[in-house]
């Protein structure tokens, strides 16, 4: 009987060619989930972004009104006879706004900034 060339003969698998696909196989699994986790992360930093450019707006139209309430406590304690005690309060209380106002739009922006971190990983 004849002998058929080795090239004929049916490839059998390795254990190592088995294991290479499982390896390869594992990577694009895990290579498809980064994918759709980095699409996740972009969709929510777009969200967020029109998010920090509505507050920053709103922040702006905040401080705009508190100009206005400052400019009229000065035009307020200029009038003769106004009470200098109760600018005082008044000026500490609108400075107080000011600073928490500004806080808050930090917090947020900073968090924005984390996230911009994490999509750039």
């Amino acid at each position: 009987r004849a002998r058929r060339p080795k090239s004929a003969l049916p490839r059998v698998s390795t254990a190592r060619e088995s294991r290479e696909a499982r390896e390869a196989a594992r990577r694009e699994a895990r290579r498809e989930e980064l994918q759709k986790e980095h699409s996740s992360l972009v969709t929510s930093i777009l969200e967020d972004e029109e998010v920090v450019i509505s507050e920053h707006r709103a922040h702006i139209e905040d401080s705009m009104e508190l100009v206005r309430e400052e400019m009229q406590l000065l035009a307020d304690v200029d009038q003769p006879g106004s009470a200098i005690d109760s600018y005082v309060g008044s000026l500490s209380a609108l400075l107080q706004r000011k600073a928490q106002a500004i806080k808050r739009m930090q917090m947020q922006l900073a968090t924005f900034q984390e996230s911009l971190r994490r999509e750039e990983e």
